[in-house]
């Protein structure tokens, strides 16, 4: 699904990210791990082209993810609540992530019922409540809800647990099982040893910028 070949990224004037072969195999569940600041998040930017690399190659479904932008359209990306618009209700955001992506749906509410009650809160369906005005919690389940709007091939996730309570953790693992038991594929990062444990096929390890294993 994802093919990283001699990637060599550079950050400033001290951070090098060097992956000389990764391969995030379809229908897999690939951790991420490594002290903050090894370059888990940079790969999953270079991986999205939002960071120019010096060299290398990344593929998505066997194309080049720079001359070829299919993959956008069955890419799903959490990178936090940073990048969330904070100005729009919840249901705005899903409305707009699914215009963007071009996902056919007639009722963005049912489809949230339907496929996502465990992440669900009655504050994010409030159609006045704004994104930034909504805890980090919800924030963070309503990112994680976009991600998975429409069921994409591809998840990268970044530290998708952060901020949540026990509930919304393990729904949030029932989903991701379910989505690679449907043939999905996801590269996530987390420091959450017992949510790694019991969702990992694949664990990749970074040191430094240097993917060691």
């Amino acid at each position: 699904m994802v093919r990283c070949i001699d990637i060599e990224l550079k950050l400033g004037h001290s951070f090098r990210l060097y992956i000389p072969y990764l391969w995030v195999k379809k229908k897999s569940i690939t951790h991420l791990i490594g002290e903050n600041g090894c370059g888990k998040t940079s790969l999953m930017k270079a991986i999205l082209d939002l960071y120019p690399r010096q060299k290398g190659l990344i593929e998505i479904n066997g194309k080049d993810n720079r001359m070829d932008e299919s993959w956008k359209s069955f890419t799903g990306v959490y990178l936090g609540t940073a990048y969330l618009l904070g100005f729009l209700s919840p249901l705005e955001y899903f409305r707009l992530v699914t215009r963007l992506r071009r996902i056919p749906l007639y009722s963005i509410e049912n489809y949230v019922h339907q496929n996502f009650e465990g992440l669900l809160t009655p504050e994010m369906l409030q159609k006045r409540t704004c994104i930034r005005d909504l805890s980090s919690g919800n924030q963070a389940r309503v990112g994680l809800i976009a991600a998975m709007l429409g069921h994409p091939a591809l998840l990268l996730l970044d530290e998708p647990f952060v901020y949540l309570d026990q509930s919304a953790k393990k729904a949030l693992q029932q989903l991701l099982q379910q989505f690679c038991e449907n043939g999905k594929t996801i590269l996530f990062t987390c420091h959450d040893s017992a949510c790694i444990e019991e969702l990992a096929t694949t664990t990749i390890k970074l040191e430094n910028g240097i993917m060691i294993n």
